[in-house]
């Protein structure tokens, strides 16, 4: 069955989905959002449990205030209302490192986190001042309300141990730069130099989390494309990327019915996306390519509620560390929250768990796992909490509420191995799959992760750079520039 044919056919109705879906529709464009999934929102969807909402893909974000990146974005996306966003660091600290000789705060401004650098190592003045100014330089490329057109102060085509050693810092130092790598799973030996200081100077310009839920987030992006004009098709996904002459012309679906499109773009993971395409009309070399991308970890998640008066809410997060941070990290991650019942403090907390550990129910589906995997749940939630306490101080009777694991993940949004955050961004793989936005299919694109930036910001960075091939560059720069002068009024 032949449906209309579109600008443009989406794959995925992720954050990355979505939002290129609202910018290419304002911008003039005919779009189709196609999803496998009986609901949109990807990994921004959340759950609740026992009237708790459970995050899964969005726990705190840079950049995001007007005439910031994310901020503007988010503007351009007309749902800021919806997401009322909270501003994390309010008393000075946005993230805690508790290492097992010492604690380092990650502050809230650029000029505190120098003050911070410079009294602990007043030995190293030129480090100090190398990190600040690729901060800073960081920061003055992610504003939109200034023009700037300063180069990155760090290459993409090398890893941060490696530039970061060559400029002579302190190992220490070094530690302190990794971990903002922490829920990534990427370490400085394979990092792209400037990925790491761009998340932290993202966060230094503004840091900010969900004042609603993540099911409210999807929600919203929902209203806004479909108020833009987009078609979402949800139930009945992608199984086959049609392609003439190595084109993109369009997209079966499962139910056999075919979008075609001018444009094709994959919201999806990369080799999900590369399973679309048939064997012949994809190079063999890219295609191996693809399928030799490392995943990102797996995480066991779990969420319980403690007793607020023991255990009060804040407004930053706290990491556990435990070995050599530039070598590879280890340890877990909190954040106390306000729970929405009264008395009583969510707790959020993350920690890598490889999918190779649950192989035991690799072939078991969510719900029918049995008291097994349950109780083997149970036992690694209990023992992160523990090792969060080292952090926290004891955590007097927390009562779990929800745990997931990579195969709660992996079903959940169809991520190869229950990978959180998709492929890690390894400067081994090579310029060709730092970005992975342009395929070798004529009027094929791929948003989603993008090699400067992590999370949010870097899908958003990625949706610029799709759309700007679609629409052209002045065209979106006027939407933002348009988007971000409103509200800024």
């Amino acid at each position: 069955m032949k449906r209309d044919r579109v600008d443009v056919v989406i794959i995925g109705s992720g954050f990355g989905g979505l939002s290129t879906a609202i910018l290419l529709a304002r911008l003039g464009r005919k779009v189709t959002v196609v999803e496998s999934a009986p609901q949109p929102g990807g990994c921004l969807r959340s759950y609740a449990r026992e009237d708790v909402d459970c995050p899964v893909g969005v726990h705190y974000f840079g950049s995001a205030a007007p005439g910031e990146l994310l901020g503007d974005f988010i503007d351009v996306l007309g749902v800021r209302d919806a997401l009322k966003l909270r501003r994390l660091g309010q008393g000075g600290v946005i993230d805690r490192f508790v290492f097992d000789d010492e604690v380092f705060d990650l502050p809230d401004t650029a000029e505190k986190l120098e003050a911070s650098l410079a009294k602990r190592f007043g030995h190293a003045p030129d480090a100090v001042a190398f990190v600040m100014h690729v901060c800073r330089t960081a920061m003055a490329n992610l504003r939109t309300d200034t023009a700037n057109t300063t180069p990155s102060a760090l290459p993409v085509t090398r890893t941060a141990f490696d530039v970061l050693t060559e400029k002579g810092l302190p190992d220490r130092m070094m530690d302190f730069l990794a971990l903002q790598g922490f829920l990534l799973g990427l370490d400085l030996s394979v990092c792209p130099a400037a990925f790491l200081l761009v998340a932290t100077a993202s966060l230094l310009m503004s840091a900010w989390e969900l004042g609603c839920t993540g099911t409210q987030m999807a929600n919203a992006l929902v209203e806004s494309a479909i108020a833009a004009g987009v078609e979402i098709i949800t139930g009945d996904g992608a199984s086959a990327i049609q392609v003439s002459s190595r084109r993109a012309t369009g997209v079966q679906l499962q139910s056999g019915a075919v979008v075609d499109a001018d444009v094709v773009i994959a919201a999806i993971h990369p080799k999900l996306m590369v399973d679309l395409i048939p064997g012949e009309d994809l190079p063999q070399a890219y295609r191996a390519g693809i399928g030799k991308l490392e995943e990102t970890g797996g995480m066991l998640c779990a969420v319980a509620l403690l007793d607020e008066g023991l255990h009060p809410a804040q407004d930053f997060n706290v990491y556990r560390i435990r070995g050599t941070p530039r070598l590879g990290l280890e340890g877990c991650y909190g954040q106390f929250r306000p729970s929405g019942q009264a008395g009583l403090t969510r707790l959020v907390a993350l920690t890598e768990s490889p999918y190779e550990s649950w192989a035991g129910w690799h072939d078991t589906d969510t719900g029918q796992r049995g008291l097994d995997y349950r109780a083997e749940k149970l036992r690694r939630a209990h023992e992160m909490l523990r090792d969060l306490s080292a952090a926290t101080g004891p955590l007097h009777e927390p009562r779990i509420v929800d745990v997931w694991t990579p195969l709660t993940m992996r079903d959940w949004v169809a991520a190869p191995q229950g990978c959180t955050y998709g492929v890690k961004h390894s400067i081994r793989d090579g310029l060709d799959y730092l970005s992975l936005s342009r395929p070798p299919l004529e009027r094929l694109l791929l948003v989603g992760q993008n090699a400067l930036a992590p999370g949010l910001l870097g899908t958003t960075m990625g949706i610029l750079r799709v759309a700007s091939s679609i629409a052209g560059r002045d065209a979106v720069i006027g939407l933002m520039s348009r988007r971000g002068q409103r509200s800024s009024e």
